[in-house]
Parts: structure tokens; sequence; C-alpha cells
């Protein structure tokens, strides 16, 4: 009878360790972002199928026992492993933006990374996730193309908004009319 009792306990804890499994690799896999752990060494213990993908690789399982240098370019896996080994020595969570090549595309990516720490303060390894941020670079970029334009305008520009408040005036238009940004800035152009 005990021993009935514990094959029955074995059971339960197995059956809750699979759902536990289970749940962790379906949020892993529905992720939006690529996310990775990697052990102490930096070789890949767990990676969700997005970032399988960006590396080319079949599946999750196909990345999983290996390091950086093994499925990226020398210089993002130097980058890399850099970064991991930085996260491990200050125990600090760090965010890095970095431009690379993916399947011949040029690409941007946040890049956060965690170091995993066991309850006796000793270091696992570290955990990230990464997501695409060329969007917003790309309108980053344009945006500073526009305000150089802006600001380096030969011809006076007023920006309004949709009350015909001015918001912003350039260099040229305080050179041209003699009003300044802050004397202007809120009223109506029609103080000219």
């Amino acid at each position: 009878r005990p021993l009935d009792l514990n094959i029955r306990k074995l059971s339960q804890w197995d059956d809750a360790r699979r759902a536990n499994e289970v749940s962790l690799r379906a949020m892993l896999d529905n992720s939006p972002y690529r996310a990775w752990l990697k052990d102490s060494e930096g070789r890949f213990l767990a990676v969700n199928e997005q970032f399988a993908q960006s590396c080319g690789m079949a599946n999750a399982a196909a990345v999983v026992g290996k390091t950086d240098v093994e499925i990226f370019p020398v210089q993002l896996a130097e980058k890399s492993h850099g970064d991991d080994q930085m996260v491990m020595a200050t125990r600090k969570q760090k965010y890095t933006e970095e431009k690379v090549i993916e399947h011949g595309e040029e690409k941007w990516f946040g890049t956060f990374r965690t170091p995993i720490l066991d309850g006796n303060d000793k270091i696992l390894g570290t955990t990230g996730f990464s997501r695409d941020i060329t969007v917003r670079k790309q309108a980053e970029e344009s945006l500073l193309i526009t305000a150089s334009v802006f600001d380096n305008s030969q011809e006076a520009i007023l920006i309004t908004d949709a009350n015909n408040t001015i918001l912003d005036v350039n260099q040229a238009f305080t050179r041209i009319t003699g009003y300044s940004n802050a004397e202007v800035r809120g009223k109506n152009p029609r103080i000219l």
C-alpha cells in the first residue's frame, strides 16, 4: 500500500511536470519575440520557434546545445557572447539595439538580456528576447532627416496644428521675421 501511494505521487508529479513543460513551450512559441535560455557556458538550453526560424534552423530542438558561434555570423556571435558575459558579471539586465543582416536583409533588433540566478544567488546562465525594431528605426531616421531639412532650410518655415496654433518655427523664420520660437509658439500666425 505505501508503495502504491508513492507510485501514484510520482505519477502525479510527472504529469504536473509535463503539463508545466507544455505550458512553458506554448508561452515561448506564442510570443511575438525571439526568446532563448542559455547556460553559463553560453549553450542554448531552450529557444522558441521564432528564434530557430531566424537562425535558419528547422526547429527549436535543432538549436539546443549549440553556442552563438555555431549559429550566428562571427561578429554577431562575439557581440552576443560579450553581452551575456556582461549580464552575468554585473547581474543586471541589459538592453541593446543592433543592426544585423538576416536572410540578406538589413534589420534592427532590440534585445533584452537578463541573468538567471538560482535560490542561492548563483549564476545559472542568461535568458532574453529580441524583437524587430526596423520600422521604428526607419521612422527615427526619417524624423532626423526631416528635422535637419527643417533646421537648415534657408526658407522660413512654421508648423501649426489643426487649430492654427504655431507649434514650431525654424531658424530662417527667426532670422527673416525677427520673432524667436519662444515668442510665437502657441500663437496664431496672424501675429505676423
